[in-house]
């Protein structure tokens, strides 16, 4: 991994960046809006988040900053 991918600062920037970018698409066809009830973006940070430990805390950090509804906490819940 680059140098500059480990400075948290960067990081969060990046994955601020990505949360509020509204033209993110899985597919050149496909919108950015909720596919499936599910938000492109919040998506692409949740795979973020497990690509690896560096970008792990930020990426969830970012990822659970907003949440719309309960529906996310709640699925935690054993």
């Amino acid at each position: 991994m680059h140098s500059c991918l480990q400075i948290c600062e960067v990081l969060r920037n990046i994955f601020s960046a990505l949360n509020n970018y509204e033209d993110i698409t899985l597919d050149v066809q496909k919108p950015s809006r909720p596919v499936d009830g599910v938000d492109v973006r919040r998506q692409t940070l949740a795979r973020l988040a497990r690509t690896c430990r560096t970008f792990s805390e930020l990426a969830l950090d970012v990822l659970w900053a907003h949440i719309d509804t309960l529906n996310p906490v709640v699925q935690c819940l054993p």
